[in-house]
């Protein structure tokens, strides 16, 4: 019998591995730009959730003086969230300015972590549901900041698998550190979690918000 689950899967990391793959060549092939050097972020996030994979026994123990899982579950998650949106200020941030680039995406941070954290403490995740549950976040939200996913599927196709890994990467961090810690997760359907899920997605809103007022009091030009 066939294992959809595996065979998606596989084709899932297979498109991924391809559009790394594509990014990486893009500068070699028509010249190096700012906006080519995107993949050096891509790749240095993703030694950042490896570091974290491998030492995430000595990373548990040393957070824990942060005695509210709570808190350290939202700390974990936004200064890593923080470290990822630094990491792109050379390729391809919100703001050229780092000090503006994070005082526009911090909040949303901050609220995005403290409603997965929520979600969490309801149900249990699988390290992969939350990668995907995660990246397919970032495809959302990157499609509604660009515009073009919505009226170019085909774009929305080819990009899927990266946002997933990226913005998979920014949640799965502090939750590869404090699983073990939490309590009282009840199983739940596939569905049920997926429509929790919406809730941090939800919390994009007021992160919007933040955005549009602080650009148009300051006259901020985003990238």
């Amino acid at each position: 019998m066939l294992d959809w689950k595996k065979i998606i899967w596989n084709i899932f990391l297979g498109v991924a591995a391809i559009s790394l793959l594509f990014q990486a060549l893009d500068p070699i092939l028509h010249g190096f730009s700012k906006e080519r050097l995107v993949i050096a972020s891509e790749i240095l996030l993703l030694l950042w959730l490896g570091t974290v994979w491998k030492f995430q026994n000595t990373i548990r123990e040393k957070t824990k003086f942060i005695s509210s899982l709570r808190m350290r579950f939202i700390l974990i998650g936004f200064f890593s969230t923080l470290l990822a949106e630094t990491i792109y200020i050379f390729s391809k941030p919100l703001h050229q300015n780092l000090a503006w680039d994070l005082i526009l995406t911090a909040p949303w941070y901050f609220l995005w972590m403290t409603a997965w954290y929520w979600v969490l403490s309801k149900h249990h995740f699988s390290f992969k549901e939350a990668f995907l549950l995660g990246g397919f976040h970032g495809f959302v939200i990157e499609g509604l900041l660009s515009g073009g996913l919505v009226f170019n599927p085909l774009l929305a196709l080819a990009i899927l698998p990266l946002m997933t890994v990226l913005y998979g990467c920014f949640f799965l961090v502090p939750y590869i550190i404090t699983k073990p810690d939490f309590p009282n997760q009840s199983p739940a359907s596939l569905s049920t979690k997926i429509k929790y899920s919406l809730v941090p997605l939800l919390m994009y809103i007021p992160g919007f918000l933040w955005i549009a007022v602080l650009t148009n009091v300051f006259q901020l030009v985003l990238h």
